[in-house]
């Protein structure tokens, strides 16, 4: 909306730069995370590119995102409550639901992991919207290898998801067999000769 009204406004050039820039942004990770909805002039979406028909085919492709994901919010709130039905029903004697709820549940540890207390839910950086809210449930799907925000829920490895908790025995395992590997090969002590031969100074005649 912003962006149809300063289009023509030769004064909003830097603001209609910044806002471009980021919908450019957002709009490729999108591409890149969804495979059957795509966006195909994000490279028109320039100061000099972008045109009322863009600003069409923009706006319809913003409300067929709200809708795919208002989908995808509604099947796994859909999920969510089927699972507590079947923990809860009267034929679960053992009470899983229950049980998992007393063990677990932690309201201080769910505001703190969710920054539920931060008003800002989504902040922009460098062009790029960040998310500052439940990042504990977002996949770091726009991330390189083993790179993800902190309290990710999964890390990507050769393009796919790794569960946290694997990922780091995985980094963990790896960092030590490498040090064990140095030791049996005495690189320590050979780096520590090397630097002493690179500072010993040279003896006098």
């Amino acid at each position: 909306a912003r962006v149809s009204r300063i289009i023509d406004d030769e004064s909003a050039t830097i603001e209609l730069e910044s806002e471009l820039t980021v919908l450019r942004n957002e709009l490729q990770k999108e591409n890149a995370f969804l495979q059957g909805i795509r966006f195909n002039d994000v490279n028109q979406l320039t100061p000099e590119g972008i045109s009322i028909d863009h600003i069409s085919q923009l706006r319809d492709h913003l409300d067929l995102l709200e809708e795919h994901y208002r989908k995808v919010y509604n099947q796994a709130e859909s999920e969510k409550e089927n699972a507590i039905y079947a923990m809860t029903r009267e034929s679960n004697e053992e009470g899983q639901y229950e049980l998992l709820f007393d063990n677990f549940k932690n309201d201080q540890l769910e505001v703190f992991a969710t920054n539920r207390n931060d008003l800002n839910y989504i902040a922009e950086h460098n062009g790029q919207l960040i998310q500052k809210k439940d990042l504990i449930y977002l996949m770091p799907y726009n991330s390189d290898f083993f790179s993800a925000h902190f309290y990710a829920p999964a890390k990507k490895l050769f393009g796919n998801f790794v569960d946290t908790f694997f990922a780091n025995l995985m980094v963990i395992w790896g960092m030590t067999i490498l040090l064990i590997l140095c030791l049996f090969f005495d690189v320590f002590p050979g780096m520590m000769r090397l630097m002493e031969d690179n500072v010993r100074l040279p003896r006098k005649k």
